[in-house]
């Protein structure tokens, strides 16, 4: 089994679908790397990856309104690439990982007791809730 933990920024916000019984929640996620050249040159390169959410327990809307444009997130899953043809004609592939976990992380209060100023908030895949008050994570 394959499986490949990524730390970025959402892209674009989450979207929620319906397939049979369950509800898949979408989005981009860009993941930002950088190294010097030899001649001292910086080069910065950024890789987007498509990310999959599978629910059943109706809380999708609610996890997909915290996965918005700009958010900090770890993601872990499996990983697919999706060959497609581009709008010019070219080849073209795109990473696609099914999320298993995916943890929130935002700047927070070192008063409030989190670690080095940062809090995270786990999102587990296919996680049910009898309590329609509970947070989806």
């Amino acid at each position: 089994m394959q499986s490949i933990t990524i730390i970025g920024h959402i892209g674009v916000d989450a979207t929620v679908n319906t397939v049979g019984e369950s509800q898949v929640i979408e989005s981009r996620v860009a993941v930002n790397s950088s190294y010097t050249k030899g001649d001292g040159t910086k080069v910065e390169n950024t890789t987007w990856y498509k990310i999959k959410l599978w629910k059943r327990n109706g809380a999708s809307t609610k996890v997909a309104e915290f996965l918005t444009k700009g958010k900090a997130v770890a993601v872990v899953g499996t990983p697919s690439v999706n060959a497609y043809t581009a709008k010019d004609g070219a080849a073209a592939a795109e990473i696609v990982i099914t999320v298993k976990e995916l943890d929130l992380l935002s700047s927070g209060s070192k008063d409030g007791g989190s670690q080095d100023g940062v809090t995270t908030q786990k999102v587990a895949a296919g996680a049910a809730s009898d309590d329609d008050n509970d947070l989806p994570f």
